[in-house]
């Protein structure tokens, strides 16, 4: 908006630069958009000029840096949540006015009401004071609540302030707190172009509650193991005894004198060295006979 050319021109007035604005908001669907001048002056929907010289909106772009605020309630009538951005306008490299876009940031809370986690696990966004400016109960954002200022009146929120304090640094991490005798894990990261952090809390025993599961399969799985390596076990072991009384059998035949006896077919099939033993006691007892 600030490259349209009617707007960046030194011609035209504040009330035909709303005109142009009026426009494209027609598509945009901002709260409010706005052309204002070096002075702080703009034209305003009801008609007259207003004066913004005060507003950070204002006062930060005309020093020439893009300019966007954290969402806070709204004074007037309209949504309950606004956010204002701003960029200064510049004509052949200098700057004579600002386009500032005020907006609604109900927008903003849905998109983190959306982040779930397990059953009850949610998100919020907290600006670089640690003020709340985005959660699933939009009146912590209407009361600007910060968790920093609530750890200095109430323990509870002792824990989690220490890491709300570092994700307001701009770290990233992940750490665990107790809250009214719950204990929850709070993942944290840095919005880059913001400075803002995106928190997400869940209950521990929600967040673990898939390793929970692992474990009992990994129980039901190694009682099966050990059921079917049992039976395994006792049909190769009943086999090798049994072949060992048949060979115990014969061999006592032939020590009282009997050597006509015979080596069973199924124990000379056999393929290991118990079959090689009956071969070769079929052997001595053929020898001496």
């Amino acid at each position: 908006l600030a490259a349209d050319p009617e707007i960046c021109s030194r011609e035209g007035s504040l009330e035909e630069k709303f005109k142009v604005l009026e426009r494209y908001n027609q598509t945009i669907k901002a709260y409010d958009l706005m052309f204002i001048d070096m002075e702080g002056k703009s034209f305003i929907k009801e008609g007259k000029i207003a004066d913004f010289s005060e507003r950070v909106y204002f006062t930060a772009p005309i020093s020439g840096r893009n300019y966007m605020s954290t969402p806070f309630p709204n004074a007037h009538e309209g949504p309950e949540i606004i956010y204002a951005c701003s960029v200064p306008v510049r004509r052949e490299g200098e700057i004579i006015g600002v386009v500032a876009m005020i907006q609604d940031a109900t927008s903003i809370c849905d998109l983190i009401s959306n982040i779930t986690i397990g059953a009850s696990g949610n998100a919020f966004m907290i600006d670089q004071t640690t003020t709340i400016i985005s959660h699933v109960e939009k009146e912590r954002v209407l009361n600007k609540e910060n968790i920093i200022e609530l750890s200095k009146e109430d323990n509870r929120y002792a824990t989690l302030a220490k890491l709300i304090e570092n994700a307001s640094k701009g770290e990233t991490g992940v750490g665990k707190y107790s809250f009214d005798g719950v204990n929850k894990i709070l993942s944290y990261a840095t919005i880059p172009s913001t400075g803002w952090s995106v928190c997400v809390n869940v209950p521990e025993h929600e967040a673990l509650e898939e390793i929970e599961v692992l474990k009992h399969s990994i129980l039901i799985l190694t009682v099966i193991v050990v059921i079917v390596g049992s039976i395994a076990s006792y049909i190769v072991a009943r086999s090798i005894s049994k072949t060992i009384t048949d060979l115990s059998s014969i061999i006592n035949a032939i020590s009282k004198g009997d050597f006509t006896v015979k080596i069973p077919e199924h124990l000379l099939k056999i393929k290991n060295e118990v079959g090689n033993m009956a071969e070769d006691i079929g052997k001595l007892a053929h020898s001496l006979g």
